[in-house]
């Protein structure tokens, strides 16, 4: 048995919807060499934060020239949000960058803290203070050196 299935996905009504598909039974055991049949089909699509910037590995996905969000960039991001504390990761705000990157923020009182995911694999991370005073950390990539950044920059 084989699928094959093409979905749309509807940025206002935040669903993907499928649009054209096929699947195909092989009946050899039945005598009879293939059947194939076109239609819908009910489709279960797991969808998470990240799923719409997946659409966003195309330049100028924005309408003002933004560098391509890759897939790489997407899974990293992923990851790094499963590296999070769930506290921390229900209060991220998540927003996709014309840079090609997906950008992390939160705001402890008086201190923002910031990480931006890619391009790729990379991870970047700072805190900026009430009075203007950025604290950048080293540029890092997901695994231990996401978890070490996260722990310094979380309260």
């Amino acid at each position: 048995m084989s699928l094959a299935y093409n979905f749309d996905y509807d940025p206002q009504e935040k669903k993907y919807s499928p649009v054209s598909g096929t699947i195909s039974f092989d009946y050899r055991q039945y005598g009879t060499t293939s059947t194939a049949f076109s239609g819908s089909v009910a489709a279960t699509v797991t969808k998470d934060k990240f799923s719409e910037f997946e659409l966003y590995d195309v330049p100028n996905w924005d309408g003002y020239n933004a560098n391509p969000i890759t897939a790489v960039t997407v899974s990293t991001a992923r990851q790094f949000q499963s590296l999070l504390d769930r506290s921390h990761a229900a209060h991220a705000e998540i927003a996709p960058g014309g840079d090609g990157t997906i950008g992390f923020e939160w705001q402890f009182g008086a201190v923002l803290v910031c990480v931006d995911i890619g391009p790729g694999n990379v991870v970047k991370g700072r805190k900026v203070h009430a009075d203007g005073t950025i604290e950048a950390r080293p540029e890092t990539q997901i695994g231990d050196g996401a978890y070490h950044l996260i722990r310094s920059l979380f309260p």
